[in-house]
């Protein structure tokens, strides 16, 4: 429990120091870094001076120097009068028709009135950076800390080796050899692949958006396609020409060769196909006899037997056995067959 408070007060505790550095931030008078920040808002503004990132196409270039304006932005933005709600709820100077450059470089010289919230992050680092300014210009810090982290690498290298870390050592010292030696001879080269692999993409970018805007667009005149019209009439005519001859070739054959070939096909198969009729009506006049015969023996079987045996046993099957059963020599009578037939059932 003890560990708990102590971590939580340990938290509060640094949260307020951190509150009380950015008050202490924004009480800072703009006019004592006003000339350092007007000169630093022009480096930023054409930064070229920095060697090892002289490529303004260079996207890690972009992505790594774009926070560095707004920072400045935000840092002069503090309002000495509103300390605290200056510096937690920060603001800073934009518009949306400009870049960061633009904005913080018409903030250095007009000092314009923060207009963009900006508070979804904790910007501690405005304490370090207006303090620098009170003595540096951006240039100037950014040397200033490479000072500082070029003398916090040999200071971690000492230390490596002296506790006889020889392999980390030996990592550092490799890394920073492969980078010397093989890296930097090559840098120009690497950086025009980099940048030809960038171009190569933005134009593939600029292609789609064209060919997205011709498409969309419902005059053509401005790309001078009239002799790609001619030869698309001239498609059309031959199209409809040879839709014409297909037709015209078509009714011929409807009114002449199919004919002709019906003709060929009947007299080819004429004898053939008479005797099959003939064959036909035979079998038709056949058929029509017995049915007329399996008719009259029903009607014969009904007039003369059904009084007798009844609609139920005229049936083939039910004969038979009525049959059976009077050869049995039991039943003398179809009426005495028919009820041991009953019976049976």
């Amino acid at each position: 429990m003890k560990r708990i408070v102590k971590y939580c007060l340990t938290f509060i505790l640094t949260a307020l120091i951190c509150i009380a550095l950015l008050i202490i931030t924004a009480l800072i008078p703009k006019e004592l870094v006003k000339s350092n920040m007007v000169k630093s808002s022009e480096e930023m503004y054409d930064i070229s001076y920095i060697y090892f990132f002289n490529n303004q196409k260079n996207r890690a270039f972009l992505i790594h120097n774009y926070p560095d304006p707004i920072t400045f932005n935000l840092t002069y933005s503090l309002d000495s009068k509103k300390p605290l709600t200056s510096s937690v709820l920060t603001k800073y100077y934009a518009t949306k028709k400009f870049g960061e450059k633009v904005n913080v470089r018409e903030k250095a010289y007009f000092d314009y009135k923060p207009n963009k919230e900006y508070y979804r992050y904790w910007h501690g680092n405005m304490f370090l950076v207006k303090t620098l300014m009170l003595v540096f210009d951006y240039k100037n810090i950014l040397i200033f800390l490479s000072i500082i982290l070029i003398t916090f690498t040999f200071l971690i290298t000492y230390n490596l080796y002296r506790r006889n870390h020889l392999i980390a050592v030996l990592f550092l010292i490799i890394s920073r050899s492969v980078y010397i030696n093989l890296i930097m001879p090559h840098q120009s080269t690497i950086i025009v692949a980099r940048d030809t692999k960038y171009r190569i993409r933005n134009n593939k970018k600029i292609i789609k958006k064209i060919g997205h805007s011709i498409k969309k667009d419902d005059n053509d005149a401005m790309y001078g396609l009239e002799s790609f019209d001619h030869k698309i009439n001239d498609l059309h005519d031959s199209i409809s020409s040879t839709e014409n001859e297909k037709q015209k070739a078509l009714k011929e054959f409807e009114e002449t060769v199919k004919p002709d070939i019906l003709e060929e096909i009947q007299n080819r198969y004429a004898d053939k196909l008479e005797l099959m009729n003939s064959e036909l009506a035979k079998k038709k006049d056949e058929y029509t006899k017995l049915d007329d015969l399996i008719k009259q023996q029903r009607i014969y079987i009904s007039s003369n037997y059904e009084a007798y045996l009844g609609r139920e046993f005229i049936d083939k099957d039910k004969l038979a056995e009525l049959d059976n059963i009077m050869k049995g020599g039991t039943c003398t009578t179809i009426a005495q067959a028919i009820a041991e037939y009953k019976n049976l059932r």
